[in-house]
């Protein structure tokens, strides 16, 4: 529906005549049948099978909790019902023919603008409730998603003169089709395409049900909120890319596909489809999935003064620009406001997110009060928010990864120390990374840290490592050691195994869109490098062997080791606590800087 008059005017009006007559009815029945029960005493008692959104004439953003407007919402689910009678997703049969137990379903409304530019989203999904042994659970209805960072790789690899092929060759990126773009492409009502796999019976939206008629759905397609609906999606895509399109999947996730006739490289996440390649080459592949299924094609993201192209995008809620330097990517800015305004913060901005923690007294210390029952909702909820607006900050996975220890007994320690985070904020509540231009890259270079002993309260250490390809960080990371280190060396070694793991990763992930790459890691550790340069556990024999397979690769080349001061090691700031010069210095090395004002593509809070 588009909004205009005539057909789509006439079932929201429907829908809310519906909702009227509904909430009549339904309380004459409520009353009725209260009656009953009590022998003609009416009690304050509905009925087990009652709609509850009969009663209620507010609707709110199942996200934000904000009230919607009701116009807005029916019309948004008018569409919705448009859809699925469209797209055949049940059929309507008498709830005696079921021959199944009828799953409840509910409205998501959520608005996904703001208030001044609204886009208002509504799904009727089902209330399947995971049951029965996890094991068989995963195996039976898992489905794949791709790392946040793939995307990102994308837009690197778009900016880079030469890149390495399957053989490790370096090629050009701009041939005789032009430079390389990326198009955005969403499925419209994905789930809605594949055919369901089981019976399965729904209990019908309210605007659905008929007076004096006791119907449910029969699923014919796949229903959002049902168990399989993501791996029936995933089997569905798979289809269509490889079998249709002869695009070949990745073995480092499913959600990766390359065409290499076309130079094609392609990332799918969730509906949300990804590619880079030439606007030729791009216009022909969104030609093709809308033979498929129905399609909204966002967009082609690509340099200033190319043809058929936009020069930003919001994608994942990250907000996307090119410009005649490269590409910026920024997080959702909504996230660090929505922060500071629930803890009521508005002055006294700090230059770091973290200090150094200072052991108190013992268990009588006053930070060391277990927080109220209302206060630990809004800690780990907001604790929550930043550690998702960390995945694109590494100025606050350091900072996030203390909070997170309070996660399950918060303390007014971690209260105070998530409020100076939000101070932190109120400074810096915008971070871009600039993707710049660069000729080529050949390596992976991962920059690793860690701090021994650093947690005052157990002793276990924490790693960091930055990725880079060629001079744009693909991601970074802060975690903590399940292991005890006796020593530096030793914690360094582990926090090197971590680096390790993590550039094979991203490694796999370039080889399944056919380039080649090496893998570089730098660290400031003598004794660390020293134990993953050697065969065996020579002095440190207390080890365990299963974290020397990190030596295997280093002496078959697959990985080399070198040496860095730690004054020029980015994963400085992942692993302690320091001073503000450093910290911008180093995010700055990294492609970050800290804009101020209101972000062009950003919504309100």
């Amino acid at each position: 529906m588009d909004g205009s008059e005539g057909a789509g005017g006439d079932v929201v009006a429907e829908i809310n005549s519906l909702l009227t007559a509904s909430r009549a009815t339904g309380i004459m029945e409520v009353a009725e049948q209260s009656g009953t029960k009590t022998g003609g005493f009416a009690v304050c008692e509905e009925p087990v099978d009652w709609c509850q959104e009969a009663w209620v004439d507010a609707f709110y953003d199942d996200i934000s909790g904000r009230e919607l407007d009701p116009d807005g919402v029916a019309k948004a689910r008018g569409e919705e019902l448009e859809f699925i009678d469209k797209m055949g997703v049940w059929e309507i049969i008498p709830r005696s023919e079921a021959g199944v137990t009828v799953i409840k379903g509910r409205w998501v409304d959520v608005n996904k603008g703001d208030e001044a530019r609204p886009n208002y989203r509504c799904r009727y999904v089902a209330k399947e409730f995971k049951r029965g042994v996890k094991g068989c659970l995963v195996a039976e209805f898992f489905a794949a998603m791709p790392p946040l960072w793939c995307s990102k790789t994308l837009l690197i690899i778009a900016v880079t003169t030469k890149v390495p092929n399957s053989k490790g060759d370096l090629t050009r990126t701009h041939g005789a089709k032009g430079p390389l773009c990326v198009k955005f492409i969403d499925v419209k009502r994905a789930h809605f395409v594949s055919k369901a796999r089981r019976r399965i019976c729904v209990e019908l939206p309210l605007e659905l049900r008929k007076h004096g008629r006791d119907d449910v759905g029969l699923c014919v397609k796949t229903l959002y909120g049902t168990r399989d609906a993501a791996v029936c999606w995933e089997m569905e895509v798979t289809r269509v890319m490889v079998i249709v399109l002869l695009f070949t999947q990745g073995r480092s996730s499913p959600c990766l596909f390359f065409l290499e006739e076309r130079n094609l490289r392609v990332e799918v996440h969730g509906d949300d489809f990804e590619a880079l390649g030439s606007t030729e080459d791009l216009a022909w592949f969104a030609r093709e999935l809308a033979k498929c299924w129905m399609i909204v094609d966002r967009g082609t993201l690509g340099p200033p003064g190319t043809a058929d192209t936009v020069q930003e995008m919001r994608h994942l809620n990250r907000l996307i620009s090119w410009d005649q330097q490269g590409i910026t990517w920024e997080a959702d800015p909504r996230h660090a406001g929505l922060i500071i305004q629930e803890l009521g913060i508005s002055s006294g901005a700090v230059s770091t997110p973290l200090e150094k923690e200072k052991l108190g007294a013992d268990e009588d210390d006053e930070n060391d009060a277990e927080l109220a029952p209302e206060d630990v909702k809004r800690y780990q909820s907001l604790v929550m928010r930043a550690g998702y607006l960390a995945q694109d900050r590494t100025d606050l996975q350091r900072a996030v990864r203390e909070l997170a220890k309070g996660m399950k007994d918060p303390r007014e320690r971690h209260w105070m120390q998530l409020k100076r985070l939000g101070r932190y904020l109120v400074g810096k509540p915008r971070v871009v990374q600039r993707i710049a231009y660069q000729d080529s890259f050949t390596h992976l270079t991962v920059f690793c840290d860690s701090d021994h002993a650093g947690c005052i309260r157990t002793r276990k250490s924490t790693s960091g490592a930055v990725v880079l390809l060629g001079r744009s960080q693909v991601r970074s990371l802060c975690r903590g050691q399940a292991v005890i280190a006796l020593s530096s060396g030793e914690a360094e070694y582990y926090c090197l195994v971590t680096a390790a793991s993590e550039a094979l990763g991203e490694q796999s992930i370039l080889a399944d869109w056919g380039i080649k790459v090496k893998i570089h890691i730098l660290m400031d550790a003598t004794a660390g490098k020293a134990i993953g340069s050697r065969r065996g556990l020579g002095k440190a024999k207390h080890l365990d062997t299963i974290f020397l397979w990190v030596q295997e690769h280093v002496t078959s080349g697959r990985i080399t080791i070198g040496k860095i001061h730690t004054t020029m090691n980015f994963a400085d700031i992942l692993t302690k606590a320091v001073s503000g010069p450093l910290l911008l210095r180093l995010m700055g090395d990294q492609g970050f800087h800290f804009p101020e004002g209101r972000a062009k593509l950003g919504f309100d809070t």
